[in-house]
């Protein structure tokens, strides 16, 4: 913490302190909470919210129903980051479900994200088709592109990959500056294989190849060779899983990538490359998963095949 935040801290302590019973210290500790919050002091970010909503201001003015909101949506923001799913959406479904709410757009958002963190993808989607449908809530920024996002990937958990896709497609038109428009494309990408469509998909992880170089690229690539593999195209699959680790430093997605390109060899019969791709996986990548698959494949590798005599 630095010396003006610590400052600042103390500040707002002895402003809740001095005036505890006062409307303006619930506006108080809603700040200092979000200071709390920033620091990852979910706990202490809690107790002083649940401190302001409980808070019965002397005098005739309560807090508005506007702010009662805010700290709601605050509260459901800090238990669903000690991943207490239920209390985050206790606080953020009253909230979601009153569309007079300037913060239910956040509340929906958040909400949704809890109830895919539980495993239940029908539910979020009842929530972010809202986002997806309700003008008001089409343009808010920072969540409104991360929805359609979350709702590509909630109906992909459903296994209805035309609505992923067209949720993420939502995304690219509407926000087509948006930092989510490349994670969009692969989710496209991975709607389009698991239904079977590989050069559809291939053309999606393309295009994320083509505009970034981060980790999701490396992803993409794996997941084009999968494809290629998919449609038995045996050496266009080899070269792009070797890209990920002569490209990328992911040990995990290299290893995998190298498992994968033994599997293609081993499928194209090249049984002496599948052997040197599987070693490279113990050698180079021993503490990920990959290295104890690599060494059943290994030792489950057929026989290269022995050449003919010499008439």
């Amino acid at each position: 913490v630095t010396p003006s935040e610590k400052k600042m801290l103390e500040v707002y302590e002895k402003q809740v302190r001095a005036f505890n019973d006062t409307l303006l210290s619930v506006d108080a500790r809603f700040e200092w909470s979000e200071l709390l919050m920033d620091r990852e002091k979910y706990d202490e970010a809690i107790k002083i919210l649940k401190d302001a909503n409980d808070l019965e201001p002397r005098g005739d003015k309560l807090p508005s129903a506007e702010l009662l909101d805010r700290i709601r949506v605050r509260l459901g923001a800090c238990y669903y980051a000690k991943k207490d799913y239920d209390s985050a959406l206790a606080q953020l479904k009253p909230v979601a479900e009153n569309e007079k709410s300037p913060h239910r757009g956040q509340a929906l958002y958040r909400a949704a994200e809890a109830l895919l963190a539980k495993n239940d993808a029908a539910g979020a989607v009842t929530y972010l088709v809202l986002i997806r449908d309700r003008g008001e809530l089409q343009n808010m920024p920072a969540v409104s592109d991360r929805a359609m996002l979350r709702l590509g990937h909630a109906y992909a958990a459903l296994e209805k990959w035309t609505e992923s896709r067209q949720a993420c497609e939502i995304l690219l038109q509407r926000y087509g500056n948006s930092p989510w428009v490349h994670d969009a494309r692969y989710a496209m990408g991975w709607a389009s294989q698991k239904a079977g469509r590989f050069d559809e998909a291939i053309q999606f992880y393309q295009a994320v190849c083509n505009n970034t170089s981060n980790e999701l690229a490396a992803k993409a690539h794996l997941q084009i060779g999968l494809c290629h593999l998919a449609q038995k195209r045996h050496g266009d699959a080899i070269s792009n899983f070797l890209i990920v680790p002569t490209t990328f430093d992911f040990p995990e997605l290299s290893a995998t990538a190298l498992t994968e390109a033994a599997r293609a060899s081993v499928e194209d019969k090249k049984i002496e490359q599948a052997e040197k791709l599987l070693k490279k996986v113990i050698k180079d990548y021993p503490t990920t998963p990959w290295a104890k698959v690599a060494q059943e494949r290994l030792e489950k590798l057929p026989k290269e095949p022995a050449n003919p005599p010499k008439q």
